[in-house]
């Protein structure tokens, strides 16, 4: 296939660097659709096996959000306690708490 390149003139050269260039893409570029191909028969597979292949069927009950009520002062105390334990590992870092704002 590439018995017949002239590489004794540039032009020859660039001819057979640009047919090997283009061998070579399109080489990588069909393994890389052969490796697509083989993940997307394993993915269609393992849902099928699972069953979960029709999802639409199975609709997905809403679950109630957990309310969480916390305790202010127990939250500024746990930062107020990191803050203390980051200042005794690193006795010349320091650390200032500027301010304080309530979300809710």
């Amino acid at each position: 296939m590439f018995d017949n390149i002239d590489t004794s003139t540039l032009s020859g050269a660039l001819n057979g660097g640009t047919q090997m260039l283009i061998l070579g893409m399109l080489m990588v570029f069909s393994v890389l659709g052969i490796i697509f191909l083989a993940l997307q028969i394993f993915h269609y597979a393992c849902n099928l096996f699972m069953g979960k292949a029709d999802k639409k069927e199975k609709a997905a009950e809403p679950t109630p959000a957990v309310v969480v009520k916390t305790n202010d002062e127990e939250i500024v105390a746990v930062i107020a306690a990191a803050i203390a334990a980051a200042e005794n590992e690193t006795p010349n870092a320091r650390f200032r708490v500027v301010s304080f704002k309530r979300v809710s």
